[in-house]
């Protein structure tokens, strides 16, 4: 293939992909091809040959005569395959151990699955009092702070109906197990930016939590990270302290762009 050829098979293959991050990012769903026109400053004859090759492979769908054109159901293999083949414990392993190292506390990563909450990663320091979790076990979503943090991301019908097909089970006197009860709390943690859980889940062990999105935070979030440890070590000064030291991992996460597609494609599975 001669150089001459190279470069016209780049060129059509960078605009291409600049069609699809358009049609990606399309408030309206889909485009005209005056819009795409407009967008790019590509000639439209330039641009009728590439969506054709785009809508023959479905990564365009073409919707009227106008025409306009959308996203095709193509893309969705490309999507799996990253989630596929994205390791989110591997990438976010070393924010989180530097949390740890740093608070002497577990750091966790979760997500929500269903109505529960997964652990995508977990760094526990090296001590030997510490809470013990491991990566890719689950929790409650009513009695922890990662699970009332990812609730407060949600809107509020869409939240509660998600608490609601967990079991609201009573784990210590302090657990709170009435509906109103727990979507008042993920209403505070809304608010304030963090969750607490104050010995619900475990006697003797306090958790808090911040959403996985710079500060202050923007919704919807998909994913939160949490310290876990002894009670007596992490209430008062020393609970303000971690809340900072949270926050400043949560915002150096949420701008490593690798990591964040990966939570967003895995929270959308």
């Amino acid at each position: 293939m001669s150089p001459k050829s190279t470069s016209y098979h780049a060129q059509a293959l960078t605009r291409g992909l600049e069609i699809l991050r358009l049609l990606a990012h399309s408030t309206r769903k889909l485009e005209s091809l005056a819009d795409i026109h407009r967008a790019t400053g590509l000639p439209k004859s330039t641009l009728v040959r590439l969506l054709t090759v785009l809508e023959q492979s479905g990564y365009v769908l073409r919707v009227d005569d106008v025409p306009s054109f959308r996203i095709g159901h193509a893309v969705m293999d490309l999507a799996e395959g990253y989630r596929r083949t994205s390791d989110i414990g591997g990438l976010a392993a070393p924010y989180l151990r530097s949390l740890a190292v740093r608070t002497n506390q577990t750091a966790n990563l979760g997500v929500i699955d269903d109505s529960a909450v997964v652990h995508l990663c977990v760094e526990e320091p090296d001590r030997a009092l510490r809470f013990r979790s491991k990566t890719g076990s689950r929790d409650a979503l009513h009695c922890t702070s990662l699970g009332k943090m990812l609730l407060a991301g949600m809107d509020g019908e869409r939240a509660l109906q998600t608490l609601l097909r967990g079991d609201l089970d009573n784990r210590t006197e302090k657990t709170l197990t009435e509906p109103e009860e727990i979507m008042a709390d993920v209403a505070r943690s809304r608010v304030r930016g963090y969750a607490i859980d104050d010995e619900e889940g475990d006697r003797g062990v306090y958790c808090v939590a911040v959403p996985l999105t710079t500060h202050p935070p923007k919704r919807p979030w998909h994913a939160s990270i949490s310290l876990s440890g002894p009670v007596g070590e992490m209430i008062g000064p020393q609970c303000d302290q971690m809340i900072d030291d949270l926050r400043a991992a949560a915002t150096e996460m949420a701008l490593d762009a690798e990591l964040s597609a990966a939570l967003k494609i895995y929270a959308r599975t």
